[in-house]
């Protein structure tokens, strides 16, 4: 796991559209741990609760990202897993629907034996793809029940593309995207259950919906082209200009 510990800085660096409200995570269901106790794990914070004013700063609001032209490609590093779900992550576009992860390479192998096994911090390698043609993208989580594909949710970043089953709310959200203390770097954290989702068991029925956004953590990096400083430059110039000169003087 690579744990980052640094003072945080809550920045926007671009520009998200359609902004959402904050949302104040919920309690999680089972003994889980709050999303801001896995935040303070993976970036050294020391936020108190999840309705730290600090904690509810690092929300940006957004739905969707603009992609600024020199970003050529981004990182998905997947941090956290705390969902019974299979969750199928991805991005989507205007010009291509959606993309969808390679799951098995993103999140790992999944262990849906029981409740809570073989989940928590996630150690799979970081997965980069190119943004050749997109200006601006979301993100989409299609949850399915372990065997059992025709129970399934489909969430976007973009509340009003939400069709889960059983979803009672309108205009859910199920993705928050929150600042981190590194530059063009941002935690996507997933609620795969709808607001209200009513089960059997324990011979009663009862609520597991808890909006907790702690079910899947994703960090998204943006890489951009490196553009050559301006002494980088000079250098450059004055280096093709000798060997101009050079040329010229061994012609004449």
């Amino acid at each position: 796991m690579r744990f980052m510990k640094h003072s945080v800085v809550a920045v926007a660096l671009f520009i998200g559209l359609n902004a959402s409200a904050v949302i104040v995570p919920g309690e999680p269901n089972g003994g889980e741990p709050y999303l801001y106790d896995i935040y303070n794990q993976l970036y050294g914070t020391s936020f108190t609760g999840t309705d730290d004013p600090n904690f509810l700063a690092l929300q940006t609001g957004w739905e969707t990202i603009t992609l600024d032209a020199d970003v050529e490609s981004i990182t998905f590093d997947a941090l956290w897993r705390q969902s019974f779900l299979e969750d199928n992550i991805g991005y989507y576009s205007a010009t291509n629907a959606k993309m969808p992860m390679n799951m098995n390479q993103v999140l790992g192998p999944f262990d849906n034996t029981g409740p809570n096994q073989g989940q928590g911090f996630l150690t799979s390698d970081p997965t980069t793809v190119s943004t050749a043609g997109l200006e601006t993208i979301g993100f989409y989580d299609h949850a399915t029940l372990p065997g059992d594909q025709s129970v399934y949710f489909n969430w976007y970043s973009e509340a009003y593309l939400n069709d889960g089953q059983f979803q009672t709310t309108p205009n859910e959200v199920h993705v928050l995207i929150l600042t981190t203390q590194y530059a063009d770097t941002y935690l996507l954290c997933f609620e795969d259950l709808p607001y209200d989702y009513i089960v059997e068991g324990g011979a009663k029925l009862q609520n597991i919906g808890d909006r907790d956004y702690q079910d899947v953590l994703v960090q998204i990096t943006l890489n951009r082209t490196v553009v050559p400083e301006p002494s980088s430059l000079v250098l450059l110039g004055l280096g093709i200009a000798t060997v101009a000169y050079r040329k010229m003087r061994s012609r004449a």
